[in-house]
This record gives C-alpha cells, structure tokens and sequence, in this order.
C-alpha cells in the first residue's frame, strides 16, 4: 500500500509540474459552477435536483471526465467516461468520492459514456434518468444496439471479465487490450449509433498520455490497467499503428453485436397517456372522469410507488397514491368547465432493475429565442445502473368539450328497416367499446362519443343479406368536425350530405350461390349530422349524427352451384 502511495504521490507531483507548465490549475481548491473541488478529492456541496433532474454531472472543465481514454478518434474526438451523483441523496450535504467506482451499486456515483460528438459535458448541469428509447438522438433498433454494447462493456464489467470474453468470442487482440483502448472503443460505437455515424467516421488518429486521470486523484481512480505508452508529455501526440489496429477492430466488433430490449423491470416511467375523458354535461360543470396510463412494464414484485395528482387550472383536485407493480391504467374523477387546463402529474419512486439507461440535461433556453431545448444545455449520457430513481412525468389539456351520439338507420331498398344487424365499435387502439344490434325500428346508438377515430364493423348481417367486406373509419375531430367514410362535415349547422362506402350489405337471392362485389363499384348511404356550437364558451358538441344505410343495386358476378 505505501509503494501504491508513493507511486500515486510521485504522479501526482509530476502531474501538477506539467501543469503548472502550461498555465493549467493545479490542485489548489477553486470553485467551478458552485462546486469546490479540493486537490486529490473532490468536495461538493449538494442541493437536490426537482421534477426527476436529480443526477448532477461533475466534470473537471479544464481537463477531463472520469476517466479519458488518450485516443483520439475520427475529427480529433476524445473518448472518455464522466461522473454523475444522485443529489437526492445527499441533498444538504458535502459529497465526496467513497472510492474507485463500483458497477455493483455500492459507489456513491455512476460512471457514464456521452451520447453527442458535438456538444461539450457542462459541470453541475442536473439530467434525468429515462429510457433509452425515450432519446430523440436515434431510432428503437439504435437504442437496443447501444444497450447491447455498454451491457458487455467496462466499467459495467471489469477490464479483464471483458476481455476474457472478448477472447472466447474470437476477438483476435483481447489479450493486448489496454483500459484506455476499451474506453475508446466503447466510447466511438456508441458515437456512431447515437449520431447516425460509420465506423469509418471514426476511425483511430493518435494517441497522448493519459495522466489527466489523475486530476481525480487517490482513491477515486484506479491506474492500473492503463496504456503503458511512451509519449512524452501530456501534450505530446503521437500515432500507433498496433493501437489503431486493436481499438478500431474492437468498435467493428461491438457495432455488430445483437440488440437487446429492455424488460419490464427496466422500463422507467418517463410517460402518462390521457387515454380516455369520459365528460357528463351537467348544467355549466362537466364531471371528467379520467384514465390514466403510465408507460412502465407490468411486473410481478412491487417496484416502488407514485403519487398522481390532478390540477384543475393550478388548483390541485384529485390525488391517489399506488404501488408500481402490475397496474399500469389508473382512473381519476373531477369536475371542470370548459377551456378550463387539466393537468395531471406523475411523481415518485421507482426501484429500477439493472440496465442500461439515458441521461437528459434539464431543458433551458439556450440560445435566447424562448424555445428551451435539452441538447445543447449539455452532453447527453448513457451507462448501465439500477435501484431506486425518482420519477416524474405530467401532461396537460384543455377541456374542449366534443359529445358525439352515432345513430344508425338500418333499411332496404324500399326504406324498411332491417331488424338483426350487429355492430362493434372499436377505438384507435383496437379496443372494444361497445356492441349493438339494430332494433326492430332498424335503429342502434352508441352515445357520448369522444374525439379522436373509431372502427365501424358490422358483423352480423339481417336474413338474406352479407357482412360487409370492410369496417367504416370514423373520426370526430376536436373543432367539432367529424369525418365518416373519408367524407368530411363541418360548420356551425350542416344537415344531410352523401357519402360513398364500400362493402355494405348486399341482398342475396334465395338459392346458394357466391356474391362478389364488382371491383370498383359500391352501395351509398345518407348521411344526417346537426352540430351544435356555442361560440362564447368554445365548445363544440355535436348532438346526434344519424346514418341511413339503405341497400341499392349493386352489380354482381353470380356463381350458381354445380347441379
């Protein structure tokens, strides 16, 4: 321990020789971003992050993250890891580093690869823990692929355990691979998916020496392990063919590794859905009966527990506490009047399984024209972690009240009604709402429909007559327009119209035989919708929408069967 001692004194001593050199800080204490950083420790004075953004980036400004690779790759990019501590934790208090880091939890930070080429890491900017896919840097099939590379990668694994199974998957230079060179590689495939780049994009340059990792200094990092190479001063660069050859093969290797997905353990709650509002006019209030669905994956063991609050114009209405486990779909009632805001927010949290997750900068304005954006407030992380993470998302709306009653008018030819048809409606996500069959007036009602588009189905023709070939589309528009069958309707009062739609019942002779419809050709129905709109209130609320499916002649290829 003491000749560790000494060697780490001895490069430390040196370290601030070069340095002081080159008019860098030394390791006397100074203040970055309200973050005081002492000589061989790092001391920080923590103050918790709000609405999820609790992981604060500490990042030495004037020279490097974590851990730097000293290999530099494709334009002149740097690979290296940075450090990020949950401020929920030690919120009120002077944090400082137990140790080397841990990837089996018992680190008080986490170690993590950034996902821009571009954009610089900025000390004490505060990111929030989310789902790979829930990045607007990269597609699903990216996100699996980076998840596949950082699961088998250092830190997350050893230096060894990677290369010992590097060597039983064949990979030729195992044995020679240096920590630095692992930290390149890793570091340029998940460049390359998160940017939509080519290995090729970035490709090894050269290399310098690597003593910037001891701007952490005793005990936080661990220098064994590193590239042993024989460059001359910090600043000096200087090109390797061998290592060229090991770090570009190993980021080939790594970029044709399988996807993998999350499981349900590791899906974070980052989303809620307004799945459905069930509005009941009552005089000037409406009673809003609200569903609410949350994005994480159904589990069998308790995984934590959410707070759900709901806000009517700021003023806090509903609230229910739940455990995150198998539900995923909770259901809030409240009464509201329109173009009142609705706002419903998700907090709590969430013990996650291990996995490998993304790390987004609070939004802000960076750049002065009022739109705050997250990408360029700093580098985006990624890297492998798991237990408790606060959690938080909110959605809002406006009640813009739509109330909507689809009748159906069932009649032959000659305008009888036809007795015995069935309905199904289903909502855009292929969910049954409702069942009907006509009555003996020919008429069926599905009532208190809401915006957004249905599927039509009959299912069940009357005697003598066939199933439609196709459901019909319907969709109510939030503006108080609806569209049916692709023919559109709208205004302050609009009665009547015709519409064309295919596959509607075709009366069949009595004797067995086929009816195929003629291409081309279809049966036509009337269309009958009064829309009501109360231009003081904004509300839009169409009252009755009726549908006259009349049989007409419709063209036929009739084959009899064999006598």
């Amino acid at each position: 321990m003491a000749k560790k001692f000494k060697k780490v004194l001895c490069a430390t001593l040196a370290l601030l020789i070069c340095l002081s050199a080159i008019n860098l800080p030394a390791f006397a204490a100074q203040t970055i971003n309200g973050n005081t950083w002492y000589g061989e420790k790092v001391s920080v004075d923590v103050t918790a992050g709000t609405d999820g953004y609790n992981y604060m980036a500490l990042f030495r400004k004037y020279v490097h993250g974590y851990e730097f690779g000293g290999h530099f790759m494709g334009d002149g990019e740097g690979p290296q890891t940075f450090v990020v501590i949950d401020t929920a934790k030690y919120d009120g208090q002077t944090w400082t580093p137990d140790g080397v880091y841990n990837p089996n939890g018992t680190s008080n930070y986490d170690v993590l690869y950034c996902c821009d080429v571009e954009t610089t890491i900025v000390d004490g900017t505060y990111y929030k823990r989310v789902n790979l896919e829930d990045s607007e840097y990269y597609s699903k099939e990216e996100a699996a692929k980076i998840r596949a590379i950082l699961m088998n990668s250092y830190p997350y694994v050893s230096v060894d355990e990677m290369k010992e199974a590097l060597a039983e998957a064949g990979f030729a230079y195992a044995d020679k691979l240096t920590r630095n060179e692992i930290i390149a590689a890793v570091q340029t495939a998940v460049w390359c998916c998160a940017n939509g780049m080519k290995a090729e994009d970035l490709r090894y340059q050269k290399s310098y020496k690597v003593s910037d990792n001891l701007q952490w200094g005793y005990p936080m990092h661990d220098t064994s392990n590193e590239s042993g190479l024989d460059v001359a001063g910090m600043r000096v660069f200087k090109t390797y063919e061998e290592v060229g050859t090991r770090i570009d093969s190993l980021v080939d290797y790594l970029l044709k590794l399988e996807g993998v997905e999350a499981t349900d353990e590791q899906i974070v709650i980052t989303k809620l859905d307004i799945k459905n509002t069930k509005i009941d006019d009552e005089n000037e209030q409406y009673q809003v009966t609200i569903d609410v669905g949350l994005n994480h994956g159904v589990v069998e063991k308790d995984i934590g527990k959410v707070h759900i609050d709901v806000y009517v114009n700021g003023e806090l209405q509903n609230e229910m506490s739940t455990d995150v486990n198998q539900a995923t779909d909770y259901q809030l009632k409240l009464t509201a009047k329109p173009n009142d805001t609705i706002k419903v927010v998700v907090s709590g949290t969430q013990d996650l399984a291990r996995g490998v997750y993304f790390y987004a900068p609070r939004p802000a304005d960076v750049d002065g024209d009022g739109i705050a954006t997250s990408r360029e407030v700093s580098q985006s992380l990624v890297g492998v972690s798991f237990g408790p993470t606060e959690v938080y998302a909110e959605k809002s709306f406006v009640v813009d009240i739509v109330n909507v009653d689809l009748e159906l008018h069932k009649v032959n030819g000659k305008g009888e009604p036809l007795q015995g048809a069935k309905f199904t409606l289903h909502d855009e996500n292929g969910k049954l709402l409702a069942t009907q069959e006509v009555d003996e007036y020919g008429k069926l009602v599905f009532n208190s429909l809401l915006p957004g588009s249905y599927q039509l189905t009959e299912t069940v023709a009357p005697n003598g007559y066939l199933v439609p070939t196709a459901p019909t589309t319907i969709v109510i528009h939030k503006d108080g327009t609806i569209t049916f069958g692709g023919e559109d309707y709208a205004g302050d009062r609009v009665v009547g119209g015709r519409l064309t739609l295919d596959g509607f019942a075709v009366q069949a002779p009595d004797e067995a035989v086929t009816v195929e419809l003629t291409p081309g050709k279809t049966s036509s129905s009337s269309v009958e919708a009064e829309f009501v709109k109360n231009v003081a209130k904004t509300i839009y609320a169409v009252r009755r929408v009726t549908v006259t499916m009349s049989e007409v002649e419709v063209e036929s290829i009739v084959t009899r069967p064999d006598a």
